[in-house]
C-alpha cells in the first residue's frame, strides 16, 4: 500500500495535528497559519484562500458528493480538476462552482493519471524542477508523487553523502528552499531520502 506523499514526523510545536482543507480535502500535518492568526495562505492543492476563520464555501460538499459519484478520488492531489494550478488563488471559488457549465466540465474530466512517465527521464526531470523550483526556491508542491521525488531527489542531492548534519545544519540547507524547513524535512525523512538517529542527519 502506498504511502502518503506527508509521511515523516514533523518537527513543529505540533506534530500529531492535521488539517483538511474543506474544498479538496487535501491532508496537511499542521495548519498553514501559526499562533491563530488569519493568514492569506492558500491551498497548495487546489489554489483555495483561507485562513484561520476559514468557513465551508457554499456547495463543496455537494460538489465533493457528485465528484466522488463520477469516480475521481477527491482526496488525493493526483486527481485534481486538470485546470487547477496549485498556488493559484481563486478569489470567486463560490461563483465558479456554482456555475452549472463549469461543474459539469469538472465532473466530465478524466481523472489524471497516478504517474506521468518521460520517455527521456533527464528532459522530465529537467521539465519538473523548472515548473516548481524558482531561483533556487520550491515555488510550488507538486502535485503528484512522481514530481515530489524528483523534486525531494534534487533538494536532497543538497547533502553531502557521508556527512552527519546537526539539526541547525539541516535547517540552514533547508531554509534556502522553503521558509518552514520542518515541512521539508518531514517529507524528506518519510519519503527515504534523509536519515536520522535524533542528533544526526544524513543523506541515504
Amino acid at each position: 500500500m502506498r504511502h502518503p506523499i506527508y509521511t515523516g514526523r514533523m518537527a513543529d510545536d505540533h506534530p500529531h495535528r492535521e488539517y483538511t482543507c474543506r474544498v479538496c480535502g487535501f491532508h496537511y500535518e499542521s495548519p498553514t497559519w501559526d499562533g491563530g492568526t488569519g493568514s492569506q495562505d492558500i491551498c497548495l492543492c487546489c489554489g483555495t484562500q483561507f485562513g484561520y476563520a476559514d468557513t465551508t464555501l457554499d456547495g463543496v460538499w455537494e460538489v465533493r458528493a457528485k465528484w466522488a459519484a463520477a469516480g475521481h478520488p477527491w482526496s488525493h492531489p493526483e486527481y485534481r480538476p486538470p485546470d487547477w494550478e496549485p498556488g493559484a488563488q481563486f478569489v470567486q471559488v463560490p461563483d465558479r462552482w456554482a456555475d452549472a457549465d463549469v461543474l459539469a466540465h469538472k465532473l466530465s474530466a478524466a481523472p489524471l493519471p497516478t504517474m506521468r512517465t518521460s520517455a527521456d527521464p533527464e528532459a522530465e526531470r529537467a521539465e519538473v524542477l523548472d515548473r516548481f523550483c524558482r531561483d533556487g526556491r520550491l515555488a510550488y508542491f507538486p502535485a503528484t508523487r512522481h514530481e515530489w521525488m524528483i523534486v525531494l531527489e534534487h533538494i536532497a542531492s543538497g547533502f553531502e553523502p557521508g556527512v552527519m548534519y546537526r539539526r541547525l545544519e539541516v535547517d540552514e540547507v533547508l531554509k534556502a528552499w522553503h521558509g518552514k524547513p520542518a515541512l521539508l524535512l518531514g517529507v524528506l525523512i518519510g519519503n527515504g531520502f534523509i536519515e536520522n538517529d535524533n542528533q544526526h542527519y544524513w543523506r541515504t
